[in-house]
């Protein structure tokens, strides 16, 4: 008896707190839209279009006109000046013989070349060394072959080719020396530039006999390249 009488007093009580429950979430609810949906819809009612609905707005269309102005031209009066030459063409103007070429003095030129040539085979003649053995009237490039992939020390003396009397073509070290037999001012012979305490001889064929005895310092790039003896010389071909 005491269980049913508990069981239907505790059924009204439980109905009443679900109810109350129920009202209770019910105004919670209505608060929170009061105090968030409304403040965030006001808020975004702020940042609606100000213009009217798009039946209501009426734009005025201008049609574009395209202006065209009138350009100046000259007046079709004016003469203008010609800027072609308009003089008459000649037949005979356009056929005059031109001066005739002048001809060279071949008498001078032949004289120039004698004397050039009689001058540089005089300065050699005049050194007593052209019937030595190891005297060769040849150029650069064929002294290059004469004594190219020979020993070391082969040599000839050579016509030279710039303001000094004679060459010394030297093969040493697989390469060929070209070096210039220069006359000073005291009439003395020299080889090479200029220099102070040179060493000197009185003529060309003492300077050949000195160097078979003594080495001579080779120089390549202003720095020494070795030493050697005048050794030997190509045969001669008159």
């Amino acid at each position: 008896m005491s269980v049913c009488f508990y069981v239907r007093l505790a059924g009204p009580l439980l109905h009443n707190l679900a109810t109350r429950l129920c009202t209770e979430m019910a105004d919670i609810a209505v608060g929170m839209k009061r105090r968030i949906i409304y403040p965030i819809r006001r808020l975004l009612s702020r940042y609606d279009d100000v213009l009217p609905p798009d039946d209501q707005v009426q734009f005025e269309e201008k049609t574009p006109t395209l202006e065209v102005k009138k350009a100046n031209f000259p007046s079709s009066d004016r003469k203008l000046s010609p800027t072609v030459d308009q003089r008459p063409f000649t037949h005979q103007n356009s056929q005059r013989p031109l001066p005739p070429t002048p001809e060279p003095n071949k008498s001078a030129l032949h004289n120039l070349e004698k004397g050039s040539g009689s001058h540089r085979g005089s300065k050699v003649s005049n050194l007593n060394v052209t019937q030595m053995p190891w005297y060769h009237n040849v150029n650069r490039k064929r002294a290059e072959e004469l004594l190219c992939n020979s020993e070391d020390g082969m040599f000839i003396i050579r016509p030279s080719q710039t303001q000094n009397p004679l060459t010394l073509s030297l093969w040493y070290n697989n390469r060929l020396y070209n070096i210039s037999v220069r006359q000073r001012p005291d009439g003395k012979y020299a080889l090479g530039y200029e220099k102070a305490n040179e060493q000197s001889f009185a003529s060309v064929e003492e300077l050949v006999t000195n160097y078979q005895s003594e080495k001579l310092l080779l120089y390549s790039g202003g720095e020494k390249n070795g030493r050697t003896f005048l050794t030997k010389w190509p045969q001669r071909r008159d």
